[in-house]
């Protein structure tokens, strides 16, 4: 009888309700809140998360008075960890953004709701040069950079946006997603002023990429934020996911999705009339495709790293072919810029193709 009792307080989480001052239920207000850029230059999807279900999903907002309102819906997410602790995602897109224009917002509902919060939407044209905090390999501890990052994105004149290139929290799954519970609160302060803008990491893959495809809201894509692009200023910013070639056992059926998706991607960034007005492109994914660490042989001394190749599929003492390799694909569409993280380091190199440096401008450049 007592080892039964003993096995149940371990393994069983005792959901305890309280009340803050204003008699909000604690479970029921919002927390975690960020915000993104929606499909549209003119939109931004706001996220959260509550602990219970609320009455509906409600975003107010406004350029003084909070006198608009937009809906959205809440989805429950049960982390796969062994409480199957859940939690529910909310989610509000506001539409008809006036551009360049600072915005008032408070989300949540009846049950309770967040602080007062701001954001600066984008100019609604691409000729100005937008500003770009970009980083990887955050984690939920010795996060150095964060209290200055956040310092600075009290001004909304410092940065646009957040590019956030994978490895979130260490891990956000971990005790059972409180980890990623307090990562994402963390950010709060400047997740929810500025767009953060992510891609995937190693240190997602956990339950299938669960808790980064149910916490964050990239646009278009795939729609669970694997891979996306958008237009910010004169670019055209594509995140991919490197993880989904090394994380085979989860099947190949979205990398599939993923190529064929790059190829029409990057065929409509570059019809004359969109290379004219977005004229860079700039590619972000996790892992590199090149770099020179020593203690790191997978990524940095292999001639075919599996990104960059892709998989062979003809026997050595044939003629190697190979299929799903970004390097031919980006380097014959133009690609201006890589952007990865995972190697925790800092290397910027000159343009490059297949293992070749070159001056020529129309070579890729790549900053990890």
């Amino acid at each position: 009888m007592y080892m039964l009792l003993i096995f149940q307080l371990i393994f069983y989480t005792v959901h305890v309700r309280t009340w803050n001052l204003y008699g909000y239920a604690e479970s029921k207000i919002p927390d975690q809140v960020h915000i993104a850029l929606g499909e549209k230059l003119s939109t931004i999807s706001i996220t959260w998360i509550t602990q219970e279900a609320t009455e509906n999903s409600t975003v107010l907002y406004g350029t003084k008075l909070l006198n608009m309102k937009s809906t959205g819906y809440a989805k429950k997410f049960i982390d796969g960890g062994r409480e199957q602790r859940s939690m529910y995602i909310h989610r509000v897109i506001l539409t008809d953004l006036i551009a360049n224009t600072i915005y008032n917002y408070k989300c949540g509902s009846l049950d309770g709701w967040s602080s007062v919060l701001q954001f600066h939407s984008l100019p609604s044209h691409p000729y100005w040069s937008p500003k770009l905090a970009v980083y990887g390999d955050m984690g939920e501890v010795d996060a150095f950079s964060l209290p200055e990052l956040i310092h600075q994105v009290k001004d909304l004149n410092n940065y646009d946006m957040i590019l956030h290139v994978g490895d979130f929290a260490y891990n956000m799954e971990t005790d059972n997603g409180r980890v990623g519970d307090k990562f994402m609160q963390n950010i709060q302060p400047i997740a929810s002023r500025i767009p953060y803008m992510t891609c995937v990491g190693n240190h997602e893959a956990a339950y299938n990429f669960s808790n980064y495809k149910a916490r964050f809201t990239m646009p278009g894509g795939d729609g669970e934020s694997q891979f996306y692009s958008f237009n910010v200023g004169p670019a055209h910013i594509v995140a991919f996911s490197s993880e989904l070639y090394y994380f085979l056992f989860y099947g190949w059926t979205t990398l599939v999705r993923q190529f064929d998706w790059l190829v029409k991607d990057l065929q409509e960034a570059n019809k004359p009339e969109n290379r004219k007005l977005y004229p860079w492109i700039i590619v972000m994914g996790h892992r590199p495709m090149y770099c020179s660490n020593s203690f790191d042989p997978m990524h940095c001394d292999f001639v075919n790293n599996i990104i960059r190749t892709g998989f062979e599929i003809s026997p050595k003492y044939q003629n190697n072919r190979y299929f799903m390799g970004l390097e031919d694909l980006f380097y014959e569409n133009g690609v201006d810029l890589i952007i990865a993280g995972h190697e925790h380091s800092y290397e910027r190199f000159w343009p490059v193709y297949n293992r070749t440096v070159s001056l020529r401008i129309f070579n890729v450049s790549y900053i990890m």
